[in-house]
């Protein structure tokens, strides 16, 4: 970011302009809800977290598939990340990154059960 000068050629901004502008996206940023360095860390923590959870649960138990309200060991909600992370999916907000690392789990699938593979081409 770089400060203008306290006083720089007509039409420019001023700094006092500048710092106000600065302020006002501060403000739009927070209005809108872009996450804090602190809310994106919590997220990344997060995701790590599920992910460790998923991988132990595949490995050990040969599925990503969990019952509903499914809780690991030491009370993490496995189930409901995993539906997050589904949701995020199809909403087209799962950055490419983290539905590769989900793609390469053995066992992995987007569908929650087996036989919803499909279901819409059914439907029609």
């Amino acid at each position: 970011m770089t400060v203008p000068p306290a006083d720089g050629p007509p039409g420019a901004h001023s700094r006092a302009g500048w710092l106000q502008s600065v302020r006002r996206d501060r403000r739009l940023e927070r209005a809108v809800g872009r996450p804090t360095p602190e809310a994106e860390r919590a997220d990344t923590a997060e995701f790590a977290r599920g992910l460790a959870s998923l991988t132990d649960h595949a490995r050990s138990h040969g599925t990503t598939r969990v019952p509903d309200g499914y809780r690991t060991g030491d009370g993490f909600p496995l189930a409901a990340w995993i539906a997050e992370q589904r949701l995020a999916h199809l909403e087209h907000d799962l950055p490419p990154d983290r539905q590769a690392v989900l793609e390469a789990v053995a066992g992995w699938h987007w569908e929650p059960r087996p036989d919803w593979a499909g279901w819409d081409d059914r439907a029609q």
